[in-house]
C-alpha cells in the first residue's frame, strides 16, 4: 500500500531561486517513452504545474521562466515520482496529464509504478523495466549482439524507431531503422549489459543483450 502521506515522496522537476531568496519548484513535463530514473532531480514539495498573474482588465501575465514547463497548455505529458511505499521501499512511477486553457485545467489521466524496488520506469510504459524478459514483444524481430556490435532483423522498419539504454537507465543511442537488417556499433561503450528498444506506433520490442 502506498503512503501519499510521505515527506520522502517527490516529484521530478527544476528550482529557480526569487528575489526573495526561496526557491520555486517546477515539475517537468517528460515526453513519452523518457526513462525515469535517478538522472533526474526530485524534490519534495511546493511545486507549481503551470502559473499565471492577473493583473486586472480582463488580462494576465506571465514570465516564460515562472510560468512552469506545462505552461501555457501540455497534453499527454508525465510527472515524473519517486515515492516510498508503506514498507518504506522507493519506486519510481509516471503520472500522465494534461494542462489545459492557460493553466486553468488540470487532467490527470493515468499513472503507473515499478513494483522493482528503485529501478527505472519508462514514462508511459506499464511494462516492467526489470522484468522485461517477461514480455509478450508486439514487434516480430530478432535482436542479438556480437563482439562489439548489435544486430537488428525485421520487417517493420517504417517509422520503427531504435533506442538503447544502459543499465543505469541512461538512454544513450536513438535511431530511425533504415532497414530490414541493420547494425549498430558499439565501441565507444564499456562492456555489459544493454537494453534495446523498438517503437512503432504503440507496439514495441524490448531485449537485453551483452557487449563484450
Amino acid at each position: 500500500m502506498i503512503d501519499p502521506l510521505s515527506e520522502a515522496n517527490q516529484v521530478a522537476g527544476n528550482s529557480f531561486s526569487t528575489i526573495y531568496s526561496y526557491y520555486k519548484y517546477w515539475p517537468y513535463a517528460l515526453s513519452p517513452g523518457y526513462l525515469i530514473n535517478n538522472n533526474l532531480d526530485f524534490h519534495t514539495y511546493g511545486f507549481t504545474m503551470a502559473s499565471r498573474v492577473d493583473i486586472g482588465n480582463g488580462t494576465s501575465w506571465t514570465h516564460d521562466k515562472d510560468a512552469g514547463y506545462w505552461w501555457p497548455s501540455m497534453e499527454d505529458h508525465y510527472l515524473g515520482v519517486h515515492f516510498v511505499d508503506a514498507g518504506s521501499n522507493y519506486h519510481y512511477g509516471w503520472i500522465r496529464c494534461s494542462v489545459l486553457d492557460s493553466a486553468e485545467v488540470l487532467v490527470i489521466k493515468d499513472f503507473a509504478y515499478e513494483t522493482e524496488t528503485d529501478h527505472p520506469i519508462i514514462a508511459g510504459d506499464t511494462v516492467s523495466y526489470v522484468g522485461i524478459e517477461n514480455f509478450t514483444n508486439s514487434i516480430s524481430a530478432t535482436v542479438y549482439s556480437f563482439s562489439k556490435d548489435i544486430y537488428i532483423l525485421t520487417e517493420t522498419i517504417q517509422n520503427t524507431e531504435v533506442v538503447i539504454y544502459n543499465l543505469n537507465g541512461k538512454q544513450i543511442i536513438s535511431n530511425v531503422l533504415q532497414s530490414k537488417s541493420e547494425s549498430i556499433s558499439m565501441k565507444n561503450y564499456p562492456a555489459g549489459v544493454y537494453l534495446v528498444t523498438l517503437l512503432n506506433d504503440g507496439n514495441r520490442f524490448d531485449k537485453k543483450v551483452f557487449i563484450e
